[in-house]
């Protein structure tokens, strides 16, 4: 099922009064685990995801989770903590690709030269960078000079 279906699916359904049917997108927190100390990263209760570890699924099992999100949406949002933590981030995103999904990369990018298949495998790259001046970016992140010239360097 396309994006663009979805979507006017999804319209539809309201403008006949009901709610929408299908997801335009999946959002998949593959990790709670970053090195950063962000200010906003939180569970969406105020709880820093560095306070709240959640065991990651294992690789078959986060395989077999892309799979049943398959067939209720088209495109899949890798997200974290920060994504690029995880070491299978690749083989996740082959998988989503595999099965015909668009992928999205929602990360900070630190270290990102490093593993070009993640830019490869993804359709969509979100780089999540809050100021281009290191010291102000390193306030934001909670991490030292070195930390935020790695994600703009990542950026460039």
């Amino acid at each position: 099922m396309g994006f663009v279906l979805n979507y006017l699916r999804n319209f539809a359904s309201v403008m006949l009064g009901k709610q929408p049917v299908r997801p335009l997108l999946v959002s998949y927190f593959i990790t709670h685990r970053c090195a950063l100390d962000c200010a906003y990263c939180s569970d969406g209760e105020a709880r820093p995801f560095r306070e709240d570890p959640v065991p990651e699924l294992p690789l078959d099992g986060a395989r077999e989770l892309i799979g049943i999100l398959s067939r209720s949406t088209d495109t899949l949002d890798v997200t974290g903590g920060e994504p690029m933590a995880r070491g299978d981030a690749e083989d996740l995103l082959a998988h989503a690709r595999s099965l015909g999904m668009r992928t999205v990369l929602n990360t900070k990018g630190i270290g990102l030269r490093d593993r070009p298949d993640l830019v490869r495998l993804s359709d969509v790259l979100v780089l999540s960078v809050d100021s281009l001046h290191e010291s102000r970016l390193a306030g934001v992140i909670g991490a030292d000079s070195g930390a935020a010239a790695g994600i703009l360097e990542g950026m460039r």
